[in-house]
């Protein structure tokens, strides 16, 4: 039970990371600080 609900989590949270990844791509083109973030975010997880 507890298995399939992290991996629920797990992918809840990566949908928001994905949607969350193309938004700082798109902000990337006027903060290379957003961009270094996004390379840190995409590190950990």
């Amino acid at each position: 039970y507890y298995s399939a609900l992290i991996k629920s989590i797990n992918l809840f949270t990566n949908n928001i990371l994905t949607m969350a990844g193309i938004m700082i791509k798109d902000a990337t083109h006027y903060s290379p600080t957003l961009l270094y973030q996004s390379q840190a975010i995409s590190a950990i997880t």
